[in-house]
């Protein structure tokens, strides 16, 4: 998704008069960067990661830019520089009380095979309607470490990356 504007203005059109008006336009969409840290034992053998991101606005109220209508999914496409996978998305908005990342992690030669872990973002995407001009970055440690059994991972606390990266024009 690009980035969307939107403005409205109530005006009053008097017959066989010129007009000009002017329409104050306000950004509907905000950027969102994940960042995922990978560390552990199965680091180097991680392929890619597959993602979806649910509880995300699929439209809004142009006359007053909230969210309408139900949640939607999102698949943030996740690249790799460094051992650190990061994703950026432009969203609406999100909606719903719930918002879940959905990671799958892909390894060479399917050793281990796929694993698939939650990560819940609610809280910190609570406030995400309320600023669309400024960009958010979370970021996160993903530990993955074989076990007898298959894997286990952790994923720790998100925290706000640095914000400041600028706004649409």
């Amino acid at each position: 998704m690009g980035w969307l504007f939107t403005g409205t203005e109530t005006v009053t059109i008097e017959k066989d008069k010129t007009h000009a008006f002017t329409v104050t336009m306000h950004q509907q969409v905000r950027q969102l960067t994940l960042e995922l840290d990978i560390t552990g034992d199965a680091r180097d053998r991680i392929t890619g990661i597959d993602a979806t991101l649910s509880g995300v606005a699929g439209a809004i109220d142009i006359t007053n830019g909230n969210p309408a209508g139900n949640p939607v999914t999102v698949t943030p496409v996740f690249t790799q520089a460094n051992g650190k996978y990061s994703a950026t998305i432009r969203l609406l908005g999100i909606t719903g009380n719930t918002q879940t990342l959905s990671l799958t992690l892909h390894f060479a030669d399917n050793n281990p095979a796929n694993y698939t872990l939650n990560s819940d973002l609610s809280t910190q995407l609570a406030t995400f309607n309320a600023d669309k001009k400024m960009p958010l970055t979370l970021q996160s440690i993903l530990t993955v470490v074989p076990t007898p059994t298959g894997l286990t991972s952790t994923i720790a606390d998100w925290i706000r990356g640095d914000t400041n990266t600028g706004t649409a024009e």
